[in-house]
């Protein structure tokens, strides 16, 4: 039974973060610990061949910077999500950087109430309400989904193809901003049961929890960026109560079903909770593969030009386009008990970073990792939606988003290449990556 009657106070739940065990044990500094700097640049730009490099030589290490084990081989970060009895998911959410007392004085004055529901919820509870969200995410709802994802992608390129030519005859865009990054927002929040007029408002909230959960903000900016967090929330609140009074056949309007049906197995805080996840996963990650893979496909040219003499390739693409450069780099997990890994002893209560994009590299699984092999025969064993039973469920709908979206755009756009001379940007962030510019023109 859902547990609405002790609800967590969801700003100590989310963002009162302490240090470790770990960290107050003193765990030994290595080397690689020492180089890890994941706020800062060159690993920013470019954290592949650090990555390569401690999987070698010391593929787990203690980061006192960010008070967390980092762990890099395949098999390892295997085995820790398949065990959550001994690797919790409960800090998943958890911001890295603590909160300042003021911030979390105006969460909790805010009434701030997001509590643990599929991400960051262990089992037997995360059953139950994951449940609700498969049928959700149903194989059938995600099919059904297609013809208006590729009419809305068809939309965004007809928008580019519009625009005017430069005295060279070329149409410029920046593929990030007017293609990847609203696109994905688009889609996602319609699925979700979003109207398309509140798109901008929810790009802009998730912006904000990003860079307050994964970032590093200083006090001034977490004050800044904590007010979109709140009206994020109360966007859920509202939301929620309007979708009790309707009947939608969406991601939400399911759950609302679910909770007529029978309101303690799916409390209207679990899904006000769960549209709060959603909202960001539906969104940001999509977002951040479609740059990635458009980037890595034009960098190499005849990767793009493969795609466009043979479409029929493309779903395999998407998977080593999600293995090569994952939208999200890194996930966490927390020790439930003192227990061995590697060799080193984790004290209970130590947070483990696992690192997806350095176990997507790892050779003993994907021979040449640095290789871009658009027909990999493995490349679907990689990590981008996690794995075990918090493998992501909107990983289906995922996956159909970036096939039309590259289906659609070698159709339409073949000629695309980048601009010249122009470097890419990433954001500041410890676990989601993508460029955050893209010039390109045709």
């Amino acid at each position: 039974m859902a547990g609405s009657s002790a609800l967590e106070d969801g700003a100590a739940a989310q963002f009162d973060i302490k240090r470790s065990a770990a960290a107050m044990a003193g765990c030994p500094v290595s080397g690689a610990a020492a180089e890890y700097t994941p706020f800062d640049r060159p690993f920013i730009d470019d954290p592949y061949p650090f990555f390569a490099r401690v999987q070698k030589e010391e593929p787990v290490f203690y980061s006192p910077e960010i008070d967390y084990w980092v762990v890099t081989r395949y098999e390892d970060v295997r085995d820790i999500f398949r065990d959550p009895a001994t690797w919790s998911a409960a800090i998943t959410l958890s911001a890295v950087t603590p909160m300042s007392p003021q911030v979390l004085q105006r969460l909790r004055e805010s009434g701030f109430r997001m509590n643990p529901v599929l991400t960051n919820l262990d089992p037997p509870q995360h059953a139950r309400i994951r449940k609700h969200a498969t049928n959700a995410f149903s194989t059938k709802r995600v099919a059904a989904a297609e013809p208006w994802i590729r009419r809305l992608a068809d939309d965004f390129i007809d928008r580019l193809l519009a625009k005017p030519v430069d005295p060279d005859g070329h149409r410029h865009a920046d593929m990030v901003s007017e293609f990847a990054y609203d696109l994905p927002a688009h889609v996602g929040m319609r699925f979700v049961g979003i109207p398309d007029d509140r798109v901008p408002d929810v790009k802009a909230w998730t912006a904000n929890r990003v860079s307050l959960t994964w970032g590093r903000c200083t006090e001034e900016e977490q004050l800044d960026e904590v007010e979109g967090l709140i009206a994020m929330w109360k966007f859920c609140e509202d939301h929620v109560a309007a979708m009790m009074e309707k009947d939608e056949d969406s991601f939400l309007g399911h759950l609302v079903s679910c909770h007529r049906a029978n309101p303690q197995d799916l409390t209207i805080n679990e899904i006000e909770s769960m549209l709060f996840t959603m909202i960001v996963a539906g969104h940001e990650t999509t977002s951040n593969v479609m740059a990635s893979a458009l980037l890595t496909l034009l960098q190499d040219r005849h990767l793009w030009e493969r795609l466009v003499a043979d479409p029929s390739i493309i779903p395999q693409a998407v998977e080593e386009m999600l293995r090569y450069r994952p939208s999200v780099i890194s996930w966490r997990r927390v020790a439930t008990r003192e227990t061995q890994l590697d060799g080193h002893t984790i004290p209970e209560g130590a947070r483990i970073l696992l690192m997806i994009a350095a176990a997507n590299h790892d050779p003993t699984q994907f021979p040449e990792p640095e290789k871009v092999d658009l027909c990999r025969a493995n490349a679907s064993r990689h990590f981008a939606f996690g794995h075990g039973v918090h493998l992501c469920v909107g990983a289906g709908l995922a996956r159909l988003e970036l096939k039309v979206f590259l289906e659609q755009l070698v159709a339409r756009m073949p000629g695309m290449k980048l601009d010249p001379s122009q470097t890419f940007a990433y954001p500041s962030s410890l676990s989601f990556r993508g460029p955050i510019r893209l010039s390109v023109h045709w």
